[in-house]
């Protein structure tokens, strides 16, 4: 059927305007599409925030508690061994009063770098209190972790902090996770351990009694 110049017309009008309303349709969705995969980035740097101590750059206390039940479950899981290692530094109330606490600040941060750069990709180091530093060790026996203890307390006594001129030393306790332990268990091995440690004069590694 023939369609009169006027119809025409009318059907090239809606044509064009039905084009412009696809394209800011597309444009506005585009438009949200870049608003959302920002509010993701955004709510993803607050999550790892979250997880994150601001001074040393590790995982804090919150990653240790959501880490470590996963952690276990795995190990059971994939009947694999899970090693933590209790990290304690020695007399650090002494380097803030005699040094003040920038100083001992910068301990810290050094400390944090040192355990950064000393255990496996897929290793977790963590600031968990203080001058406290916990490292979960997946697939690691008692003797392992044992080893990468000594190599950090080693590198640590060898640190070079500005405005420290004493030596810093540094006490662990290593423990492997037991068949049937809970998670608190196995870090109250450790933590034990660790006080040992310093019981027997600090600077030292102590393995944990099986658990």
């Amino acid at each position: 059927m023939a369609v009169s110049p006027r119809e025409g017309a009318s059907l090239r009008g809606l044509e064009r305007a039905n084009a412009e309303l696809e394209a800011r349709v597309a444009e506005r969705t585009q438009a949200l599409e870049r608003q959302n995969a920002e509010l993701e980035r955004v709510n993803d740097v607050i999550a790892r925030l979250a997880r994150t101590d601001a001074l040393t750059g590790l995982a804090n206390r919150r990653a240790l508690d959501e880490s470590l039940p996963r952690e276990r479950e795995r190990a059971r899981r994939e009947q694999k061994q899970l090693a933590v290692l209790a990290l304690d530094l020695d007399h650090f109330k002494r380097v803030n009063d005699n040094w003040g606490h920038a100083v001992g600040d910068l301990l810290l941060a050094a400390v944090g770098e040192t355990l950064r750069s000393s255990v496996r990709p897929y290793d977790l180091a963590m600031r968990t209190g203080g001058e406290e530093f916990l490292l979960l060790l997946p697939g690691a026996a008692i003797e392992a972790a044992a080893m990468i203890a000594e190599r950090i307390r080693g590198r640590i006594g060898q640190l070079v902090v500005e405005g420290l001129p004493e030596r810093v030393t540094a006490s662990a306790g290593v423990a492997v996770l037991g068949a049937a332990e809970s998670a608190n268990e196995f870090l109250a091995r450790a933590d034990r351990a660790l006080y040992q440690a310093k019981e027997r004069g600090r600077d030292r590694v102590v393995r944990a009694e099986p658990g």
